[in-house]
C-alpha cells in the first residue's frame, strides 16, 4: 500500500518498467525568541542578560518521504543561548568584568516511525518484530536511517579585570569552559 503505480513511462522499457515522479514537500517552520535585560544599578555597577531560544521543525527535514502515501521523518532542532554579565568600575583605573553563560543546541533528526504517530506500527514485522524493508534495485517506501540525536552543551564562566596605568593596560582573568 505503500509503493504508488508509476507515473512516469519516460524511464524503464515503456513496457514492463517505469518510474514515479512527484513533488516532495519541504516545510521549514523557524520560531525564535530574544529578550534582553540591562541594569545600570549606579554609576560603577552595570547587568546585562540575554536570553534566546530558538526551535526549527522540518518534517521531511531527515528521512523525507520517498512516495507520496509513504511517511516521512523529521528534523527537530532545539536552541538556547544565555549570558549573564556584570560590569564594575571599581576605581578610575580598574575595571572587573564577570561573565557567565550557556548554550545548548538539542538536534533530533527522526526516522518516519518515530516522526509518525503510528510509531513502529508503520514498518513491516514477523512474528511482532518489526524491521527496516530494503529492497535491492528499488527505492523502499521508508527510508532507511535509524534515528538519532545530539545534544551540544557549552557552559563558560569569565572574569577579568583591566587596570589603566599611565599609557599603559594590564589584563588579567580566568576564563572556564565546560563543553
Amino acid at each position: 500500500a505503500l509503493l504508488p503505480l508509476p507515473n512516469n513511462f519516460l524511464t524503464g522499457d515503456g513496457l514492463n518498467t517505469a518510474g514515479y515522479v512527484w513533488r516532495q514537500p519541504g516545510i521549514n517552520d523557524l520560531y525564535s525568541l530574544d529578550f534582553r535585560l540591562d541594569h545600570n544599578f549606579n554609576q560603577s555597577h552595570r547587568l546585562t542578560f540575554s536570553y534566546n531560544r530558538d526551535y526549527n521543525n522540518a518534517p521531511n527535514g531527515n528521512d523525507a518521504q520517498v512516495y507520496p502515501t509513504s511517511p516521512g521523518g523529521a528534523y527537530v532542532q532545539t536552541s538556547t543561548v544565555g549570558s549573564l554579565a556584570l560590569v564594575s568600575t571599581l576605581s578610575p583605573t580598574l575595571v572587573n568584568e564577570f561573565r557567565v553563560g550557556v548554550q545548548r543546541a538539542h538536534l533530533d533528526f527522526e526516522a518516519p516511525w518515530t516522526a509518525n504517530s503510528a510509531g513502529t506500527g508503520i514498518l513491516p514485522s514477523i512474528k511482532g518484530i518489526p524491521y527496516i524493508l530494503s529492497l535491492n534495485g528499488l527505492t523502499s517506501p521508508l527510508a532507511s536511517s535509524d534515528p538519532q540525536g545530539r545534544i551540544t552543551p557549552v557552559y563558560q564562566y569569565g572574569d577579568k579585570i583591566t587596570w589603566l596605568r599611565g599609557r599603559h593596560a594590564i589584563k588579567a582573568g580566568v576564563e572556564i569552559r565546560f563543553i
